[in-house]
């Protein structure tokens, strides 16, 4: 498998933390807690495993670069990753809906800061 370069990974981040954020717009709490949306709590969950898994590479792989951007929660990112699949049968929707609520969106905004820094400096816009 060929290694991932550290703005890849941060860019999963992004991607799944989007993700999330879609998945719940517009949608409440009690709509999200609600038992017809399993579903919706099976990908946001997925999303913060797929999260916490590239934060744990980029602890692992490229501790330069976590340290470089502290502000991003890397090591919280890898708890709740580990929380997911370790720990699934004690997975509160409470807690997931909280985490993808506040902590997501607080994610997606340092992540884009880090991508438009990084673009900054490659001189690569982040446009589409």
């Amino acid at each position: 498998m060929i290694p991932r370069a550290p703005n890849i990974l941060a860019g999963d981040m992004l991607d799944s933390a989007e993700r999330i954020a879609g998945l719940l717009d517009g949608m409440t709490k009690e709509n999200f807690l609600a038992d017809e949306n399993a579903a919706v709590q099976d990908a946001v969950s997925y999303r913060l495993v797929v999260i916490g898994e590239a934060a744990a590479s980029l602890l692992a792989k490229c501790p330069d670069f976590c340290l470089a951007h502290p502000e991003v929660p890397w090591k919280s990112a890898r708890a709740m990753r580990n929380f997911v699949v370790h720990d699934y049968m004690s997975v509160d929707p409470e807690r997931l809906w909280e985490t993808a609520a506040v902590s997501v969106p607080e994610l997606i905004l340092l992540l884009r800061a880090l991508d438009a820094r990084s673009a900054a400096r490659t001189g690569i816009s982040t446009e589409q």
